[in-house]
């Protein structure tokens, strides 16, 4: 077997096999499938996320949406800024002028309301295409899965 015959046939052995490929690959199809079912709303589904995670915390630092959302907070200093220029969020100084609060705006809520019944359609389509059983279990699976340390 030539090298370059067994150098694909390992890379193809290691994509179907590697977690972290396959997770970004399923992420990237799901993301597009909640993306264009709320699109109506004005927003993608990482803002929808992140405006959820901020109006269950209410005035949450950064640092802790970073953390409690999976991301860097450069990441996610750009969503909250494209938020921010939308009037959906507001940006506040805390306590310790170093520390940056989040909090949303009616604007913010609005849309969020807007993208709710969306986003229960675009989970539906995927709770029927799986099963409900299925769902849950690999639910329970990625937030085990979060708590790897980056």
């Amino acid at each position: 077997m030539e090298s370059s015959d067994f150098d694909r046939q390992q890379a193809a052995k290691m994509g179907r096999a590697c977690v972290g490929y396959n997770m970004r690959k399923a992420n990237r199809v799901v993301t597009a499938h909640y993306d264009r079912i709320i699109s109506p709303s004005g927003l993608k589904a990482t803002q929808f996320s992140l405006l959820a995670t901020v109006l269950l915390q209410d005035k949450a630092s950064l640092s802790k949406l970073a953390k409690m959302m999976g991301m860097d907070r450069t990441t996610l200093s750009r969503n909250v800024r494209l938020l921010e220029q939308k009037g959906m969020i507001k940006v506040l100084t805390g306590e310790d002028r170093r520390e940056q609060l989040i909090n949303l705006t009616d604007k913010g809520r609005e849309a969020f309301g807007l993208a709710v019944p969306l986003w229960e359609q675009a989970q539906a389509e995927v709770v029927d295409m799986f099963g409900r059983e299925w769902v849950q279990s690999f639910l329970s699976d990625l937030r085990g899965l979060s708590k790897l340390k980056a």
